[in-house]
């Protein structure tokens, strides 16, 4: 049976052969990122036409155009995605073609990916399978990552955060402990703030009136952020569960400098002192063990261009300009070696990740896009 469903438009995959070839939703964010530094807008809009039928199609992107990725989504970048095809064509009728799958899509996060904490909605990842394809991959993960916290945990349960870490982007991390169900992402919260305030302004100004009030979701979402996920200069993952904040610094907390939530320029140093290595910032930082991909020694492309946004907000340009060239010159150092791109590296020898939980993957995708637009921004600075 043909597990792909089919989109109107070309669409970009993030592999260049292999592994990856759907539609894959964040993915996409970054792959068009460098579309549109390249002047390929018609394909940019491609992508972002095809999310949008499958936001109208479901309901919600999926984690890709898969009939076995449509139980969850993955970190809505759509929003941006829009913006920043408009920033780069001033092209406003884009809004208009896809307002309704904007809306759409945030009404799918209000209702499905929701806790109330003081009264107030805050979001986190979630999914919406069938019982036993939680218990599917409960068996994988078991088999796959081989670090569980409770052997006698239901598969049940395990399956649920497991495939929740999946729409996370993040599988798998020591971010959660393996009960993400607890958890108040700061990415996934950080990125909701901006969606919400961005969609209020852009109904308003076309004049499309949504089911709920996003501008005042916003605001509580704020104080939630500022009460119960800042610590000591640095915003975390919040257990809700068990009311404390994560013990794991990671790449995650800088996206409150990426979606304008925060601009204090000696936590942004903070953070990235943390995370620093020789070929560039671990996804987390060094542990005593650790197994898991989405962690230390890896340097993800798609997390670095995050930070490299988050240093050009503040407007830390020598941040913006060490982060950039560290990528680079990682990326082209593995590139002399093997004569590809790949989808992650390794931040103490520089090379393609040697840490991985499935087969290595050439990536032409967020690594390629990253690439482009933080190489535009040294070379319109002479760097």
């Amino acid at each position: 049976m043909n597990n792909s469903i089919a989109v109107p438009f070309p669409y970009n995959s993030p592999c260049a052969e292999g592994l990856f070839d759907e539609l894959y939703y964040w993915d996409t964010y970054f792959l068009n990122r460098g579309l549109l530094k390249d002047q390929l807008f018609e394909q940019a809009k491609n992508n972002i036409l095809d999310i949008s039928y499958l936001i109208s199609k479901y309901g919600f992107m999926p984690n890709a155009n898969r009939l076995d990725m449509i139980n969850r989504s993955q970190p809505p970048f759509f929003i941006s995605m829009v913006i920043d095809y408009y920033n780069n064509t001033l092209d406003k009728s884009i809004f208009q073609s896809v307002i309704k799958s904007m809306n759409l899509e945030m009404e799918f996060w209000i209702k499905n990916r929701t806790v109330y904490i003081d009264n107030s909605l805050a979001f986190q990842y979630r999914s919406h399978a069938l019982d036993e394809h939680y218990i599917y991959m409960a068996k994988e993960y078991r088999e796959r990552v081989k670090k569980i916290i409770d052997e006698n945990e239901d598969d049940l349960i395990i399956g649920k955060n497991v495939l929740a870490e999946c729409e996370s982007g993040w599988d798998f991390s020591t971010r959660f402990n393996q009960r993400i169900l607890n958890y108040l992402p700061i990415d996934l919260n950080s990125m909701m703030y901006f969606n919400l305030t961005s969609l209020d302004q852009i109904n308003r100004h076309f004049d499309y009136q949504s089911n709920y009030d996003y501008k005042d979701i916003a605001f509580n979402l704020l104080k939630i952020l500022n009460n119960k996920c800042y610590k000591d200069g640095i915003y975390y993952d919040y257990d809700f569960v068990n009311n404390k904040i994560s013990p794991i610094i990671s790449m995650a907390s800088f996206y409150p400098f990426k979606f304008n939530i925060y601009n204090d320029k000696k936590a942004f140093n903070y953070l990235y002192n943390k995370l620093i290595h020789q070929y560039g910032l671990s996804t987390t930082e060094k542990e005593d063990e650790h197994n898991y991909q989405w962690g230390y020694p890896n340097m993800w492309p798609c997390l670095m261009l995050i930070a490299f946004d988050g240093a050009i907000n503040i407007k830390d340009d020598k941040k913006a300009i060490d982060i950039a060239k560290l990528y680079i010159n990682t990326v082209d150092k593995e590139f002399a070696r093997s004569n590809k791109l790949w989808e992650k590296y390794d931040v103490n020898i520089g090379t393609r990740s040697i840490l991985n939980e499935y087969s290595e993957t050439e990536m032409l995708g967020w690594t390629a896009g990253s690439y482009v637009a933080m190489y535009d921004y040294l070379k319109e600075l002479n760097q």
